[in-house]
This record gives C-alpha cells, structure tokens and sequence, in this order.
C-alpha cells in the first residue's frame, strides 16, 4: 500500500495507484481472478457456481475504502479539534488583554476616587470644627442677652412707678406734660429692648439647634467617607494572587466543575 500526500490531507493509495474509489470500479469492471466453480483433481465439475452465495464478504479494495473513510473522518475531527483549540486560546489570550485593561482602568479609578474620598474627608473635618466653634461662640454670646434685661428691669421699674405716682395727681394737677411723656418714651424703649433680646435669644436658641443638626449630618457624612477610604484603601492594595477577596459577601468562588487557566 503506498501514501501519497496533497497538501495537508494525506492521501491512501493502493499497490495499483488507484484511488479507493477508481480501484474498487476497476476491479469490479475487470474479470474476476478466481474461477467461478469448483474442480476436483480429476478436473470435473464438482458443483455449480459459489457467486452470489457469498455477498456477506467484502473484497479487499472495499476494505481499503471503508479504512480510507474512516481515517479521513478521523483526520478532519482531529482538524477541527485543533482549529477548536486554537480559537479557544485566541479567546482566552482575548480576555486576559481585556481583563487586564479592565483591571488597570478600574485601579486607576479606584486610586481617584481614594483621592477625592480623603479630599472631602478633610473638608468634612474642617467644616464640622468650623460648626463646632460657630456654636461655642453663639452659646457664649448667647448668655449677653440673657443678662441684658436685668439692666432694662430698674429703669423700667421706676418709669412705671412715677408714671402711677402722677396718674394719682388731683384736678387741674393731673396733666400730661412733657415729663410724662418721657416717662412713657423710657417704658416704651424698655419694653422694646426686653422683645429685642427675648427674640435674640430665641434667635440664638433656633440657630444652636440647627448647628447641632448640621454638625451631626456633618458628622455622619464623615463616618461613611472614612468607611469608603478604608474599604477603597483595601480594595486598593489588593492583588490577583490575594486570596482573602473570596471571604466576602458577593464574591465569586471557583466551583468544583468550573474551568480554570490551568485547566
């Protein structure tokens, strides 16, 4: 049996050169070798002819082909698993590139927001220290008011009482002259200054309790920029061959039947 190769599928021949298909028509089409009866020694007839009987038997060239058919099938499935595993390498060399400019482009977005948590992690801590001595100094000025209307309660006082002393004045005597209109002027002003502090420090009051309130949203803001600069920090530092990002909530595990890129 001679092999003869065209181009990459190699190519069985038969001893005649024949293809498997050509060899098997030339041979059917050619006389049979054999002789169709069989002979005793004495050269007689000893019965009639075997063809026909035999069709369950194949002739070598029919072997020949079969095996030709089954090793070119053969063949081509090999072809097509290498062609297979080429485009699956092609794929996994595709997603490594990919995964990896993924990778980098999330770092590099990871490192900023790192930098503007911090930044405003600051600015937070500057803006609540700023709060807190706002409502230090109102708290103090606070207490100015609150003394105030003792200075405002013995003048009154005294503008009151003469204001009753010469509304007691009999006849002609009751008159309103120019004093009593001062006297009326002081209580007035006395009266007003007294509303002026009471709203200034109910005022005062009103704006320490929304600085307190501001101060403790400020406060809670913090908490969560410093809990994202220590989540971000980790996430940060962490590497492909860290195993400890598998121990959290979400994160995806190897299981038993997936593939690997050592598999």
């Amino acid at each position: 049996m001679a092999t003869d190769t065209v181009g990459s599928i190699p190519t069985m021949m038969a001893s005649n050169e024949f293809p498997p298909g050509q060899q098997t028509a030339a041979l059917m089409s050619s006389s049979f070798p054999y002789k169709s009866t069989y002979t005793g020694n004495v050269g007689n007839d000893m019965g009639i002819s075997t063809i026909g009987y035999s069709s369950n038997q194949r002739i070598v060239p029919e072997w020949e082909e079969n095996n030709y058919s089954k090793y070119y099938k053969a063949y081509a499935g090999r072809d097509n698993a290498e062609r297979v595993r080429l485009d699956a390498n092609n794929v996994i060399k595709e997603t490594e590139v990919l995964t990896n400019a993924t990778q980098a482009e999330s770092t590099k977005k990871l490192a900023e927001r790192l930098k503007d948590v911090n930044f405003w992690k600051a600015e937070l801590e500057r803006e609540i220290n700023d709060v807190i001595i706002e409502t230090d100094l109102v708290c103090e000025q606070k207490k100015r008011p609150e003394n105030a209307p003792r200075s405002t309660e013995v003048p009154l006082h005294i503008a009151s009482d003469n204001l009753n002393c010469r509304q007691m004045r009999q006849g002609v005597d009751l008159v309103q002259d120019e004093v009593d209109l001062n006297l009326l002027k002081e209580v007035e002003v006395s009266n007003n200054a007294q509303d002026l502090l009471k709203r200034t420090i109910k005022e005062a009051d009103m704006q320490i309790t929304r600085n307190r309130d501001r101060k403790k949203e400020l406060e809670m803001d913090w908490s969560d920029k410093k809990e994202a600069d220590e989540m971000d920090s980790f996430c940060a530092g962490l590497r492909n061959e860290h195993t400890c990002k598998q121990f959290f909530a979400g994160s995806a595990k190897f299981q038993e039947i997936q593939s690997t890129p050592e598999s």
